[in-house]
Order: C-alpha cells, then structure tokens, then sequence
C-alpha cells in the first residue's frame, strides 16, 4: 500500500505494482471469506484493508479510496465490524476524523467470545437429550453428538487460549511469515 496524503491508498498513480496487486488480492480474498460465512463481503474487504494498511489506523475516507467504497457502505461495515470485535475506533490528538484499525487481539476474543453461545447450544442439546431419553440410541445420535462435542470444546477452548496467551508471553509462539527466524515455507 502506498502511502498518500491523509492516510493509505493503493495504486495512487493508476498503475498499480505487483505488491500492491498482491494486497488487493489478499483484501478481495478475505472479503470473499468473509461472505462465504455469511458476513458483507464489504465487512471482510475493510478489515482486510486495516490488516495490511501502513499506518494501521485508517480514516472512513482513507479506506472508500482504497476500496473504492461508498460512505454509507464504509460506515455500516465499520460499524458492524467494531460491534463485533473486529476492529476499534480511536482518534488522534488535533484531528476531528475518527481512525479504525484492526484489534490485534481480535481473534482470540472472538474465540472466547464463542463460549456464550457454545453454552447455550449445549444446554440445548441437554433439554433435547432429557426430552428423547426414550428414544432409541440411533434416534438420539445427532443430539449425543451435539452435547459431547460442545461440552469437550466448553472445557478446552478456555485451556488452549490459556496455552496460547502464556506462549505469546514467554515469546514462544512460531515466527509469523516475514518476521526474523520465520521460514519461506508454510506448515499446515
């Protein structure tokens, strides 16, 4: 991204570089996840352009340009977004506009975030568990399924992002690509 007065553009000339072709790929393919999942595709088009912006913290203005989005567009999926954890509001000293950038704790948040409603699909299952306790084992399957899978992630989610938040503390989580000591290749 390059920058430009006010904030990040990209291809500010009209002739974009490989880089920045790379970067509007890399926005458009987290859109596409993200409507892939059942979220705006502008929802997940902004939060990839904060996610590779240089400075981090962009203005509504800043973010229709490298988009090319409308205001109303940028505003509700901002406002989507911040609601749901993925990005944050701020401002800067002597400067009217508002600023969003990522939350660089967004997704572990959000993944602790996922316990509420993990408890109640649990529950659920229990009710639905006690409701057929007549029923055959074969019936009650899918409902056995559900209660077992939900109450081992309800114990080990909170585990694993304990596990996760002591590493990142004692600096021992793998090197992220671009970083010192990262390799050229990608484990899966």
């Amino acid at each position: 991204m390059c920058p430009q007065e006010g904030g990040t553009t990209i291809a500010a000339s009209g002739h974009a570089s490989r880089q920045q072709d790379d970067l509007l790929a890399f926005i458009e393919e987290l859109g596409l996840t993200f409507e892939s999942q059942g979220v705006p595709r502008m929802a997940g088009r902004i939060l990839g352009a904060l996610l590779v912006a240089e400075p981090p913290e962009q203005s509504a203005d800043d973010l229709m340009r490298t988009l090319h989005a409308s205001r109303s567009s940028v505003s509700t999926m901002t406002r989507l977004l911040e609601k749901a954890d993925y990005l944050e509001r701020i401002g800067k000293p002597g400067d009217r506009r508002l600023y969003y950038r990522a939350r660089p704790d967004m997704w572990h948040q959000r993944t602790l975030d996922s316990l509420s409603p993990m408890r109640s699909l649990r529950h659920l299952a229990e009710k639905g568990l006690r409701l057929t306790a007549r029923a055959s084992p074969e019936a009650r399957r899918a409902l056995i399924d559900m209660y077992q899978f939900l109450a081992y992630w309800e114990r080990a989610l909170p585990q694993m992002i304990e596990g996760w938040t002591t590493a990142r503390e004692r600096g021992e989580l793998p090197p992220a690509p671009g970083e010192p000591g990262a390799s050229d290749g990608h484990r899966h």
